[in-house]
This record gives structure tokens, C-alpha cells and sequence, in this order.
């Protein structure tokens, strides 16, 4: 176990998350009075950065000093899927990472894997080898030739350190490749760059492309919304909302994901309340809302025209 410390939140930061928590209570509960129903209540978790850790060849953890600062930073939350059949390491990895500031999920199967990356679109895959269900080589590959998922990033974690295993990591589109026994340290600070140039790439082609859904322009830095031009009036969280949609390219996207990438994680959200927020979204839009649709039994995606 590791020593947590309580790290201080960033002030701004934090009032808005708290404003985005009151923003769905809001809606959700005007809603449900219109359905005579009782409000139910969102609370926001206070987070706890502990200090990092490094594993040992003997896989002991023991304590250092660096933390992430991708999953720190301001806006979205960064959400990593964890892939590793060794169950300690899974949850050792785990711990870790939310350390650092990350949310995360885990799986230990390759093809739990692949549906869970279709679904929950994250930022990052830390991606072991020899999986049951599917080997990881395939699930990168899968990955990879898929166009909705081509720009997931996949960090490979594997006991085998010889070149030519790495150099089919790499073949199939790994942006990492990362040896155990490792250092918990070296493997946050690769996350990082690896997240880091994700997001200059994803920026890169917002810059030369634009993000739009229809008519519906979208301008992630003055954090607005036009259609035909004219401003559309959303709230913050709408619009962090259709920008997840947007961004995820048609991928569907659950309830739980949305939330999670436009709020951040530790807040309690309803999946009720995803959709009223959706429903408050689609008439804002007008006849655009109409580009994003409900997948049943899953979650939502945007569509092009």
C-alpha cells in the first residue's frame, strides 16, 4: 500500500466541476419533478493524489516522487484501460495510475478487451501480450484497422523484452513497448508523452480541419457552438458533452464514458441524467440533433450527414 497524501485542488478547477455537478442535479431534478419523481443527488468525490510508486524486480512497490501531469491538467479526464491477465499486476497498475490522477477500468481478457475499447473509447490502452481470449497482438490489430478506433493509443506491457517481439508491437501500431520488470516511474512518464503526442495530433488536425456535426460548427478553444453560424446556447456541460460525441468520430460511446471524459471522474452521475442532458442537447441543435443517435442497451454516437 502507498502513502497517500492529500494533494490541494486547484481552486477554478474545482468550482467548475462543482458548477457542472449542480448544472445536471438542476436539470435532472426539474425534469423528474415534470415526471413527479424524486431527484436523485449527485455528490462529488474529493480526490486524493498519492505519491508514486515504483516496483521493484521483485515487483515491490516502493515510493518516488513523479506524477502524471496529462491526467492532472485542467478539462476532460484521461481514462486508461488497463488489459493484463496477472490479476496482482492489474490492480497494482491500477492503484498506481489512479494515483497519479487517472481513472481506470481493467479487463483480463483479450476479447473483453476489444468490446470494452468499442465502448468506452479510452484515452489510452495499456495492452498486455499473452491474453486469454484473444492474444494482444490481435486486439492492437483489431484496433488498428478499425477507422473509429485507429487513433486509441496503445502502450503494449509484455515479459517478453526480446527485438523482434517488440518489433511486432510496433508493426501493429503500438505507440509504446514497455518490458517487465518495469519502473512505475518510467511507466507514468510514458504514458505521459504518449498522451502528450495523441493530443498534439488530435489538435493538429482540429487546427487544419475543424470539428462539425452538419451545419453545427464547433470551436473547442472558445468553447462554443454556431449553427449557420448564429451561436447556439449551451451550458458548459452540454457543450463538453457534444464535443465528446464529435470527437469520438461515430464511435458509440456509453453513458459512463461520456460523462466521465466531459465531467472527469468521482462524480456521481445517473445514467438519467446523460440522457435528459442529451435530450436538452438534440433541441438545441434543431434539425442537427437529429445526427446523434441512441444506440440501445449502450449509449449514444454522432453521426455524419
Amino acid at each position: 500500500m502507498s502513502n497517500a497524501t492529500t494533494s490541494h485542488t486547484d481552486p477554478f478547477h474545482q468550482a467548475n466541476r462543482m458548477s457542472d455537478v449542480f448544472e445536471s442535479a438542476s436539470l435532472l431534478a426539474a425534469q423528474q419533478r415534470a415526471e413527479r419523481a424524486t431527484p436523485s443527488k449527485g455528490a462529488p468525490h474529493h480526490q486524493t493524489h498519492a505519491q508514486e510508486l515504483t516496483t521493484s524486480p521483485m515487483g515491490i512497490a516502493q515510493p518516488a516522487t513523479a506524477v502524471s501531469t496529462v491526467a492532472n491538467s485542467p478539462g476532460m479526464a484521461r481514462h486508461i484501460l488497463v488489459v493484463e491477465d496477472e490479476r496482482d499486476l492489474a490492480d497494482m497498475l491500477k492503484i498506481h495510475l489512479e494515483n497519479a490522477g487517472y481513472t481506470t477500468d481493467v479487463v483480463h481478457d483479450g476479447r473483453d478487451a476489444l468490446t470494452m475499447i468499442q465502448t468506452q473509447c479510452p484515452d489510452l490502452v495499456l495492452l498486455d501480450l499473452m491474453l486469454p481470449g484473444m492474444h494482444g497482438t490481435e486486439v492492437a490489430r483489431r484496433v488498428r484497422t478499425d477507422h473509429t478506433l485507429a487513433r486509441v493509443p496503445i502502450v503494449m506491457l509484455t515479459a517478453k523484452s526480446q527485438e523482434k517481439d517488440e518489433l511486432v508491437g510496433l508493426d501493429l501500431g503500438a505507440d509504446d513497448y514497455i518490458t517487465k520488470p518495469f519502473s512505475m516511474k518510467v511507466l507514468l512518464a510514458r504514458i505521459d508523452a504518449v498522451l502528450r503526442r495523441a493530443e498534439a495530433a488530435a489538435g493538429a488536425q482540429v487546427n487544419r480541419m475543424g470539428l462539425s456535426l452538419g451545419p453545427v460548427d464547433i470551436d473547442p478553444e472558445a468553447c462554443e457552438a454556431t449553427y449557420g453560424g448564429e451561436p447556439i446556447e449551451l451550458t458548459r456541460t452540454e457543450f463538453r458533452i457534444l464535443l465528446v460525441l464529435v470527437q469520438a468520430q461515430g464511435r458509440v460511446m456509453s453513458r459512463e464514458a461520456i460523462m466521465r471524459r466531459a465531467i472527469g471522474p468521482g462524480i456521481n452521475i445517473t445514467e438519467r441524467t446523460v440522457d435528459v442532458h442529451m435530450t436538452a442537447i438534440r433541441r438545441k441543435l434543431k434539425d442537427a440533433g437529429e445526427l446523434i443517435k441512441t444506440v440501445r442497451g449502450v449509449g449514444y454516437k454522432a453521426v455524419s450527414p
